[in-house]
């Protein structure tokens, strides 16, 4: 079928010849539909998990292949890397919104891949504080997602569970993401492949951003430990073992979202970030999407939370979930993480390795349609943003090598 010939862009719609614009008010809502079985195979991703976990949890050592289960608490009892506050003089100290801050590991050693400040082989994007259902967050816990490249980009994407209840002594550990499933007849799993751009801790779920399919969901009470005795391209099951990269604990994916477009006629939205919104009843997700230059219009994406289940609700047929909002920002572009706190929009948009960041807010009005404008600076390469209610600040996290601190700005 032939794409029709296209005369304006109005609201992040494509509209034919012979539309008007007032067709176009706004975006139209998208529908997600909930997959648990991977593209082109008959692979079921809880099946495989429960045939994991069944072995982690078995009483004789032979039939657990190096498995064992792993809670969120036996990781941050067994953190291996350690952090430090910020030096004084780091680029954004002098900001006037800034709270707190702290470096990654290796500020002061050599340039290694296991070096977390300087390494060209990882980058940081994602951050989110750990909700609840009831709306609060734990103030001792941070996620951060990061994203293989330079060559290392078949070993996916990794979270960092940090430990944050010491604030002078941040510790952490990284885990690996993994996809579940069959190989043959052997359940084992494999890197998750994504950007990991933005990253949303609602109960139990983590929802990571996958810029073009949609949403991918891990389920934190599924962690398993893996033998780290094993080659450091090795991922899945290998010579009686599962292994992981050498990293000693996976969080495999449990379930995806993927995109459903609305129509033939409006370009693709793109999944760039997602945030939590505790300040909405029910609970909601927010998406936002990255598009350039500053000055373009984005849009941004809603869709309600269950708090018993933390999944996406509700459902309705063939699985469909319908948004429940869908808005389009006026200068919304160069966006690298967005919250809504009490209908505000935050905005994290960036400028370069060399120029301060900034956020712009926005929020939607009966009768004009204003741009975001510009609200304070923030550090040089920011990416996604987390609010915390109870503190009363924004965190987020800084990208480019020996520039990479983790940061909270007053709300």
């Amino acid at each position: 079928m032939a794409a029709a010939p296209v005369a304006a862009t109005v609201g992040g719609l494509l509209l034919p010849h012979g539309a008007q614009a007032a067709e176009a008010v706004g975006p139209m809502p998208l529908d997600l539909r909930m997959r648990t079985r991977a593209n082109g195979s008959g692979t079921n991703y809880p099946d495989v998990i429960k045939r994991l976990l069944l072995m982690a949890d078995s009483a004789r050592p032979e039939e657990r292949h190096g498995l064992g289960r792993a809670s969120l608490d036996d990781i941050l009892a067994d953190t291996d890397r350690k952090g430090r506050p910020a030096r004084p003089d780091w680029p954004g100290a002098s900001l006037p919104r800034l709270r707190t801050s702290f470096q990654w590991q290796g500020a002061g050693e050599r340039n290694t891949i296991a070096n977390d400040f300087k390494t060209r082989y990882w980058r940081p994007q994602g951050i989110s504080n750990r909700y609840t259902a009831a709306g609060g967050t734990d103030p001792n816990v941070l996620m951060v997602s990061w994203y293989a490249r330079a060559g290392q980009e078949d070993q996916g994407a990794r979270i960092s569970i940090v430990d944050l209840s010491d604030p002078a002594a941040p510790k952490y550990r990284h885990v690996l993401l993994v996809e579940p499933r069959v190989q043959g007849r052997r359940f084992t799993f494999r890197p998750a492949t994504l950007h990991a751009g933005g990253i949303a801790w609602y109960g139990n779920r983590l929802y990571i951003a996958d810029t073009i399919k949609g949403l991918r969901v891990f389920n934190t009470d599924e962690m398993l430990e893996v033998a780290t005795d094993g080659p450091a391209d090795k991922c899945g099951y290998w010579k009686g073992k599962y292994h992981a990269l050498r990293y000693k604990y996976v969080l495999p994916q449990s379930r995806a979202y993927d995109h459903v477009a609305p129509n033939l006629v409006e370009v693709q939205q793109r999944y760039s970030q997602v945030a939590v919104d505790v300040t909405t009843a029910p609970h909601s997700l927010v998406v936002s999407e990255f598009r350039r230059p500053l000055e373009t219009s984005s849009r941004v994406v809603r869709w309600n939370l269950d708090p018993t289940t933390g999944a996406l609700a509700p459902a309705g047929p063939g699985g469909l979930i319908r948004s429940v909002a869908r808005e389009r920002i006026r200068h919304g572009g160069q966006v690298q993480g967005a919250v809504s706190v009490s209908g505000t929009y935050y905005l994290s948009a960036s400028a370069g390795p060399s120029r301060y960041g900034t956020v712009r807010t926005w929020r939607k009005q009966p009768l004009d349609d204003l741009p975001a404008v510009f609200a304070w600076h923030q550090a040089e390469g920011p990416e996604d943003l987390s609010h915390d209610a109870r503190a009363g600040v924004l965190w987020s996290v800084n990208e480019y090598e020996s520039n990479r601190y983790v940061y909270s700005m007053t709300l």
